[in-house]
């Protein structure tokens, strides 16, 4: 600049001395405007140069910085399907500038800005885009990037890749421990029915005792696997079978020190509270419990005395589930304190079956009749006094012998149940209590009374000089305190579809399961104590008897997924 203004002096000074006179200052004076003009213009454009490159550089940090946020948060996620703690303002080594990641956690409001990690979720989440808009299984990232004060922000939608949940019938992230008879197969589907492996797995690494065992409850019993018997833990005693292999027990192989498998994962708790504000279930206690397509919350445990039938339903039960009778359709259950079922259900091929998930343990035993009978009669005045008056027509029977001998030896009864069956029927009736648990109940009473053919017993010596006794037979007499109706019952499949629980899973009374059991572990607690033995969480115990089929077509519903992301697929840009 310095030198045009030189130059340009000596040019008007040669002006001058060519021109005399007012002509040469008015030249003068049209020239110099110009010439500053061309200086200023020249000291602005080097200085707008100088502020675009700069600004050039800030977007360009700002861009590497969004992609440096978004490789950080999806290797984190990668580690950990879970994983939502985000950054604030992270910097990197020779890099002006930051990037922050702030995760939306589940059951909190959605704020502007803030990225949904939705991989493991079984609902769709509010997100960036709106209420709902971030489906189960992918994430939309948000990142905030600071070049010097230039920020930027990135928001891309990923779904992940997760490893598929093995084909194993009984899964578990502890130890299994089995006894009695024990068959475990699988399926490809319900209508095929085409037989495909299934195995038994324990991740448990073995420490205190095997992480598989096999105990028998008498000689009879076998173990049949039509698949592999494995486990992560290394020691060669890790697996304890009972007996010898091919008689006492058939199996496809055993492998100890086999790589951890991947579990199943719902965050079951998260899950029920993003869903507390939904409408409670219309529950039908004592008869059948519709519930249709959607989904319902119930607040607190919820305790079933009769069916439950699940028609594309999704329940969220915040507390405790029990549930004495019938479980069965096609839906969704999650439960955050323990599940109780006891009762069956029945096969169809064109039910895929339920998906239970509870954050407690799960508990699977027969069918108690007797219990679904006292609760009726706590709120039923009628069942009430048909009940007592059935229990009171077994009279102890008293007597001496003739001649004066000793009292009556043993303990003999006089059963007048029967003629109090047809008042119990009557009143059990009138009660209201309706569905496929209260028709069971009624068909056993009614056979109580068509099928008691046994015949009365006799008290020796009683030919007219044995005994004398108290009171007048009026119904059968029997020795020894005889059993009441029978009204437990073991279905041909007590229970169908994928059973996922956090703590342990117990079955009972030689039940069956279509689909699947796995234990995940994923439960905070001490261990327990579960019919003399210690059980953790991640445990699986089989008594008396167990039957899994597994249905390998449950093993393609995206609520099995697994915690372990292999891959993110790029779904949307958008922005």
């Amino acid at each position: 600049m310095l030198k045009l203004l030189c130059y340009n002096g000596s040019v008007i000074s040669k002006v001058l001395r060519r021109t005399t006179g007012g002509a040469g200052i008015l030249l003068v004076l049209l020239i110099v405007p110009i010439l500053v003009f061309l200086a200023r213009s020249v000291h602005w454009l080097a200085q707008s140069g100088a502020h675009r490159v700069g600004l050039h550089n800030k977007r360009v940090v700002a861009q590497y910085l969004l992609q440096a946020g978004k490789a950080d948060t999806l290797a984190h996620i990668k580690q950990d399907a879970d994983w939502s703690v985000g950054f604030r303002e992270k910097s990197l080594d020779d890099v002006n500038g930051s990037y922050s990641v702030i995760f939306n956690q589940p059951g909190q409001a959605y704020q502007v800005g803030q990225s949904v990690n939705n991989i493991t979720g079984t609902t769709s989440r509010d997100g960036p885009r709106g209420p709902g808009t971030v489906r189960p299984g992918s994430i939309e990232l948000v990142v905030l990037a600071d070049s010097q004060g230039h920020q930027a922000t990135g928001q891309t939608i990923f779904v992940a890749k997760t490893k598929p949940l093995p084909a194993y019938g009984l899964g578990a992230s502890g130890k299994i421990l089995l006894q009695g008879n024990v068959s475990v197969r699988g399926v490809e589907n319900l209508i095929s029915e085409a037989p495909v492996d299934a195995g038994i797995h324990a991740n448990s690494l073995g420490a205190a005792g095997p992480a598989i065992r096999w105990v028998k409850n008498n000689t009879a019993n076998k173990m049949i696997v039509k698949g592999r018997v494995t486990t992560s833990a290394g020691a060669p005693d890790s697996i304890s079978l009972q007996g010898t292999s091919g008689r006492d027990y058939q199996i496809e192989g055993i492998e100890t020190g086999a790589a951890q498998l991947p579990v199943p994962t719902a965050n079951i708790v998260d899950t029920v509270g993003i869903n507390s504000a939904l409408p409670p279930p219309p529950f039908q206690n004592f008869g059948t419990s519709r519930l249709g397509p959607g989904k319902s919350y119930a607040k607190g445990s919820v305790e079933l005395q009769g069916d439950l039938r699940l028609n594309g339903h999704t329940l969220y039960v915040d507390g405790d589930l029990i549930v004495n009778g019938t479980i069965a359709g096609v839906g969704s259950v999650y439960v955050t304190g323990k599940t109780r079922l006891k009762g069956d259900t029945k096969i169809s091929s064109s039910e895929t079956g339920v998906a239970l998930f509870s954050h407690g343990a799960v508990e699977l035993t027969g069918f108690d009749g007797q219990e679904f009978l006292n609760r009726l009669r706590v709120s039923n005045s009628g069942v009430n006094s048909a009940l007592s008056q059935y229990d009171g027509s077994l009279v102890r029977v008293t007597g001496r012998r003739v001649k004066g001998g000793g009292n009556l030896p043993g303990e003999y009864y006089d059963d007048r149940r029967a003629a109090q069956i047809p008042a119990l029927l009557s009143a059990f009736r009138r009660s209201g209590a309706k569905g496929e648990t209260a028709d069971f109940i009624k068909r056993q009473l009614t056979d109580y009374v068509v099928k008691d053919t046994s015949a009365p017993v006799r008290i020796p010596g009683m030919g007219g000089y044995g005994y004398r006794l108290n009171t007048p037979i009026q119904g059968k007499l029997r020795k020894g305190r005889p059993p009441s109706y029978d009204l437990a019952k073991i279905g041909q499949a007590y229970f169908q579809g994928l059973i996922v629980s956090d703590h342990y899973v117990l079955t009972d009374n030689a039940v069956s399961v279509v689909g699947g059991v796995w234990a995940t572990g994923d439960y905070d607690s001490d261990p327990v104590t579960v019919d003399g033995r210690t059980v953790n969480p991640g445990d699986i115990v089989a008594n008396n008897g167990t039957e899994i089929v597994l249905n390998r077509a449950l093993l393609e519903d995206p609520e099995t997924q697994t915690r372990d992301v292999t891959d993110f697929e790029l779904r949307a840009y958008v922005k």
